[in-house]
C-alpha cells in the first residue's frame, strides 16, 4: 500500500505551529526559571543586604516591562530623558541632588533607560558604529582603574567613576532615537524650548548669585534650589546661540517671528555678559563654539548679533553699568575686558585673575609628570582616590575639590597614558566624523543634514572647552548632557550613512 503523502502547503504550516507551540513553551519554562531563581535571589538578598534587594527588585521590575512592553517602556525613558536634560540645563546642582542619597534622579533615569534601551532591540544596530566600540574600549579600561578600588574606596570610586560610567549615556540616547521615533522630533522639540531657555538662564543664573544665602534648599543635600555654575550656564548659551546662527530657528518653510528673535538675542547678550564677567572658561566655551560656526558657515545672521552685541556695549559703556554678583566678580565693562586680557595671559594692574591660572597650571604641570613622565604611565591613580588630597592641592580626606579643574587632564591623572589615549581618540573620531559628514552634506546639497551635523558639532565643542576649565563632565548636570550631546551625534551619523531624512524644520532658511 502506498503511504498518502501530506500536501506540502499543509504540512508546513502544521509544522510551523508546532514549532512555535515547541518555542513558546520552552519561553515560559525559561521565563517561569529565571523568575523563581529572581525570587530566591531577592529573598536573599533581603537577608544579606535590604538596599541590595531593593535595587535587584527594581531591575527585575524594569526587566520585566522591557520584555513585555518595550514600545511603552522607551517612550517612557526618552520622555524622562528629556525631562532630565531639560532639569540640569534649567535648575543645575539644585536638581541634580533630587532623590534620596544614594539614588538621585540621575540613577533613575540611567536604570530606566538601560532597560529601555536593552528591550528596543536597536543596541545592536547601534553597535555598527565605531564610534559606539571606541566608547565601549574607554569605558572598559575606566572599568579596569574602578574596580580594584571600590573596596578601598566604596561610593566615592563610583562617584568618580562617572566620568567614563556616564558614556552609557551615549548608547542610551541612540538606541531610544531609533526606537521611539523622536529624532524627527528633535529639532522641533528644542525650538520649542529655545525661547524659555534663553530667557529663563540670565534671570536664574543672577538669582543664584545674588541670593544664594535665601534660596530653598534641598532637605537632605542642602543645595540651593536653582544652583546653577557659569560654566554650564555658558554652554547652553552657545548651544542656544549656534541654533539661531545657523538658521535652525527660522527654518525654510516656517514663519519665523523676527521680533522674538531679536529679543532672545537680547536676553542671550545679558546672560553671557553675567556668565563671561564671573567665569573665564565658560567665556571662551561660547567662543569656541562661535568660531567653529563662523569658520565653517559664515551667515549674514551674524549681523543681527553684532548690531545687538554693539547697542549692548555701547549702552554698558554710556550708562557705567556695573553691579556685583558675587564677592569676587562685578558686572561691567572692565570687568569683561579684564577676563579677556587674562585669557591672552595679561594681568591688569590691579587683578588676581591669573592667580587661579597659576595654580591650575602648576596642578596640571604635577599630573603631567607624575603620569606622562612618571610612575602612574600605564595605570594612573585610578577612581576613588582624592587627586587634590593625593597631589597636595587640599587637605583632609574630606575636602570639597576632588579632582582637577580640568576634565581631559582627569582622566589622564585617573587612567593612565593608556585611558587618555582611549578617551582622545574617541573624540577625535567623532568630530572627524560629523564634520566630514557635515562637508558631504553641503557638497550635496542636504542643508538640513548639514545644519544638524553643524550644530551638534558646536555643542559638543563648548562642553569640551568648558571641561577643560572646570569639573564639568564629573557631574549629571554637565555629564550626562555632554554624553546624550555626543548620543544625539553618534544617531545622526548613523540616519545620514543610511540616507534617512534629516529631523523635520531642520533645513535652515
Amino acid at each position: 500500500m502506498h503511504r498518502p503523502v501530506a500536501e506540502p502547503g499543509l504540512a508546513r504550516p502544521a509544522a510551523a505551529v508546532a514549532l512555535r507551540a515547541r518555542r513558546r513553551g520552552l519561553g515560559q519554562a525559561a521565563w517561569i526559571g529565571a523568575v523563581a531563581v529572581g525570587g530566591a535571589a531577592i529573598a536573599l538578598a533581603i537577608l544579606v543586604a535590604p538596599e541590595a534587594a531593593l535595587a535587584l527588585m527594581g531591575a527585575t521590575f524594569l526587566g520585566t516591562v522591557a520584555i513585555v512592553y518595550p514600545d511603552r517602556l522607551a517612550r517612557v525613558a526618552i520622555g524622562f530623558l528629556a525631562f532630565l536634560l531639560v532639569g540640569y540645563a534649567m535648575v543645575g546642582r539644585g536638581f541634580a541632588y533630587l532623590g534620596v542619597p544614594p539614588v538621585f534622579l540621575g540613577e533613575v533615569g540611567l536604570a530606566l533607560g538601560l532597560a529601555a534601551a536593552a528591550g528596543s532591540g536597536r543596541i545592536r544596530r547601534v553597535l555598527r558604529s565605531p564610534i559606539a566600540w571606541l566608547l565601549l574600549a574607554y569605558m572598559a579600561w575606566g572599568a579596569a582603574r574602578t574596580l580594584p578600588y571600590v573596596g578601598v574606596h566604596g561610593v566615592d570610586a563610583l562617584r568618580d567613576a562617572v566620568l567614563w560610567g556616564y558614556g552609557v549615556f551615549v548608547l542610551i540616547t541612540a538606541a531610544l532615537l531609533l526606537r521611539t521615533g523622536a529624532w524627527d522630533r528633535l529639532v522641533e522639540s528644542y525650538r520649542t524650548w529655545l525661547p524659555w531657555l534663553v530667557l529663563y538662564l540670565p534671570f536664574a543664573y543672577a538669582v543664584t548669585e545674588l541670593f544664594e544665602d535665601r534660596l530653598p534648599r534641598l532637605p537632605l543635600s542642602g543645595v540651593p534650589f536653582p544652583d546653577l555654575k557659569p560654566g554650564d550656564v555658558a554652554v547652553h548659551l552657545a548651544g542656544a546661540g549656534a541654533f539661531l546662527l545657523i538658521g535652525l530657528w527660522a527654518s525654510r518653510g516656517r514663519s519665523g517671528r523676527r521680533w522674538l528673535e531679536w529679543i532672545m538675542w537680547g536676553s542671550w547678550l545679558v546672560g553671557f555678559a553675567l556668565v563671561a564677567s564671573y567665569n573665564r572658561g565658560g567665556m571662551v566655551s561660547v567662543a569656541a563654539a562661535f568660531l567653529l560656526i563662523a569658520t565653517l558657515r559664515p551667515s549674514w545672521r551674524w549681523l543681527k548679533i553684532g548690531i545687538a552685541g554693539a547697542v549692548f556695549m555701547a549702552s554698558v559703556v554710556a550708562l557705567d553699568v556695573e553691579f556685583t554678583i558675587s564677592e569676587r566678580r562685578e558686572v561691567s565693562a572692565r570687568q569683561l575686558a579684564s577676563n579677556v586680557a587674562s585669557v591672552v595671559g595679561y594681568q591688569p594692574a590691579g587683578e588676581e585673575l591669573l592667580e587661579t591660572v597659576e595654580w591650575r597650571k602648576r596642578w596640571w604641570g604635577d599630573i603631567v609628570d607624575y603620569t606622562v613622565r612618571g610612575p602612574y604611565f600605564w595605570t594612573g591613580k585610578g577612581y576613588g582616590l582624592n587627586l587634590a588630597v593625593s597631589d597636595g592641592y587640599a587637605h583632609g580626606q574630606d575636602a570639597v575639590l576632588r579632582s582637577p579643574h580640568n576634565g581631559h587632564l582627569n582622566v589622564l591623572a585617573r587612567s593612565g597614558v593608556p585611558g587618555l589615549a582611549l578617551w582622545a581618540l574617541l573624540h577625535v573620531v567623532f568630530a572627524a566624523s560629523l564634520l566630514r559628514a557635515y562637508l558631504r552634506a553641503r557638497r550635496t546639497g542636504e542643508e538640513g543634514w548639514a545644519a544638524v551635523d553643524l550644530w551638534i558639532l558646536a555643542v559638543w565643542t563648548a562642553f569640551m572647552v568648558n571641561a577643560t576649565f572646570d569639573v564639568f563632565f564629573e557631574g549629571p548636570q554637565g555629564g550626562i548632557w555632554f554624553w546624550c550631546v555626543m548620543g544625539v551625534g553618534l544617531t545622526a551619523l548613523e540616519l545620514q550613512r543610511e540616507g534617512r531624512e534629516p529631523p523635520r524644520g531642520s533645513e535652515p532658511a
